[in-house]
């Protein structure tokens, strides 16, 4: 009796765990879609935003090479497959052609496959970004605890600072 018990409370854990992670996606001032929370950002599958430098308005662009190393950066928005960005569960995924996932290895910022949690589950927090829910956003990776940071300037990289600096913000918008 107490086995099933247990199994209850954590079937009931695990429901109120889904309902808070399906309401981190929150609407913001004139229609526009915004993350919230100190979470992993939005859980929902129609999550697709453009993430721009606060300092700049130019957006995060993800090289659409195979090649990974130095593949992010920002860019002048063009309505590029590779500047809007699905956002699952903490994870941001180019809706560019190659469909990676922003991955960090604690010296640079960078796109790779997609992880989840049945495959390499030891690397899905490098995957894992938080959001907090300030107007201009930190973005900051679950597992190496710093954020990304540009100046903005067009084809700058994005690479790991220590979050606290302006350029570590960043303004979602619906795409």
């Amino acid at each position: 009796m107490n086995g099933l018990k247990g199994n209850r409370r954590l079937a009931a854990a695990g429901a109120t765990l889904m309902l808070a992670a399906a309401m981190l996606v929150t609407a913001a001032p004139a229609g526009a879609t915004t993350v919230a929370g100190a979470q992993p950002a939005a859980t929902t599958a129609t999550s697709i935003f453009y993430v721009k430098n606060a300092n700049s308005g130019r957006c995060l662009t993800s090289d659409q090479l195979t090649a990974y190393y130095n593949s992010v950066y920002t860019a002048n928005c063009v309505n590029a497959g590779s500047q809007r960005w699905r956002i699952v569960g903490g994870q941001f995924q180019t809706q560019g052609g190659t469909g990676y996932c922003l991955d960090t290895d604690n010296v640079e910022i960078f796109t790779w496959a997609c992880f989840g949690p049945d495959y390499y589950p030891g690397s899905v927090p490098y995957q894992r970004w938080l959001v907090d829910s300030t107007e201009k956003k930190w973005v900051k990776n679950q597992a190496m605890q710093f954020c990304m940071h540009s100046f903005g300037g067009a084809g700058e990289y994005v690479v790991p600072r220590t979050c606290g600096n302006t350029a570590s913000r960043w303004i979602f918008v619906a795409a």
